[in-house]
């Protein structure tokens, strides 16, 4: 029986991969997971990433069809349908761990293109190839297909989920997880003295939220000596903050958008599209948003930004790390 895995940290979470597509791993109950994740007795992780044989229905429109289905699980064992800095973790797994060697050896080009699916929806993305296809650190990039929920709980609904009224609201979205996203004014209070967990625990456990599972809670702040966004992020599931979010840098970059608008991306033109980027300055590194989109006018609706699909491209980059490999048991 397969009992190997690898430990993969991507802007300072980290993640327990294992090839499940022999279902090797089927037989861990939700409770070892757990117990694999805690810090103190075990290997220690934000979450479980397992690698499985892709399950399509014939019916739907596909277009590229997945090479993998990603299987997440946080550090509480519990599946949830996405983790964007986990996706970019397994996307570089796949490749440098799951291929056939004949078939890994025969990639020429890069970055190379990986198409895979996730509980919820289609995912593709981009691993960059070593020269000497040896893995350490390499650079990958999510597309984001998952944007929904705008503004599902109105603003001024949400001023009494903390008793920090100096935090601003920003925007509710669903980014693959639900997020809200919140902004601290730099005049107020300095992000690093916010109590995160306190705060952000109120937030994910409200009531309001419940019936989306709850959500994950997003503080950010512009500080103007640096000219940075700097975020931190308490998730559902971890039930503490973590060092980074994907999806949550993603909703919180959108919200900086709606918020500044797209010159804040100091957006060039790149044949018939633009193209502008975001970086966040997270605790555990930093993290780039990119954004691909046709018209260089837009607005904010209670439904999101005006316009079917206004950007046609969001991409969450960054660099991916192998730390070791072993064995479960």
């Amino acid at each position: 029986m397969n009992t190997t895995f690898s430990k993969y940290v991507v802007s300072g979470n980290d993640f327990i991969l294992c090839d499940n597509r022999d279902q090797s791993y089927d037989h861990v109950t939700e409770s070892e997971w757990e117990m694999l994740c805690h810090r103190k007795f075990k290997i220690g992780a934000d979450g479980v990433l397992l690698v499985e044989k892709p399950s399509v229905d014939p019916s739907l429109p596909v277009t590229s069809p997945p090479q993998f289905k990603m299987r997440y699980l946080n550090s509480d064992g519990k599946e949830v349908s996405m983790c964007g800095n986990g996706a970019r973790a397994i996307l570089c797994y796949f490749i440098y761990e799951c291929l056939d060697p004949k078939e890994f050896l025969s990639l020429t080009h890069s970055p190379f293109e990986v198409h895979f699916q996730t509980q919820k929806g289609f995912y593709s993305g981009f691993v960059e190839i070593s020269k000497n296809y040896q893995i350490s650190s390499m650079n990958v990039s999510l597309k984001m297909t998952e944007l929904y929920d705008w503004n599902r709980f109105q603003f001024l609904e949400i001023q009494e989920l903390t008793s920090a009224p100096k935090l601003t609201p920003q925007l509710y979205v669903n980014t693959g997880v639900p997020h809200m996203v919140f902004e601290l004014e730099e005049n107020v209070l300095p992000l690093k003295d916010l109590a995160v967990k306190t705060i952000g625990s109120a937030v994910r456990h409200h009531e309001r939220f419940q019936s989306s599972g709850g959500t994950n809670a997003n503080f950010y702040q512009f500080n103007t000596r640096e000219k940075k966004y700097y975020l931190r992020t308490f998730e559902r599931g971890v039930e503490d903050e973590t060092l980074a979010c994907g999806t949550g840098a993603v909703a919180t970059a959108l919200a900086i958008i709606k918020q500044k608008g797209l010159e804040i991306l100091k957006p060039k033109k790149i044949h018939d599209s633009w193209v502008g980027e975001l970086a966040l300055v997270v605790p555990g590194g930093e993290l780039k948003i990119e954004f691909h989109f046709h018209s260089h006018s837009f607005s904010f609706s209670h439904e999101g930004i005006v316009g079917e699909n206004f950007f046609h491209g969001i991409y969450l980059k960054g660099p991916v790390h192998r730390v070791y490999r072993g064995n479960l048991w």
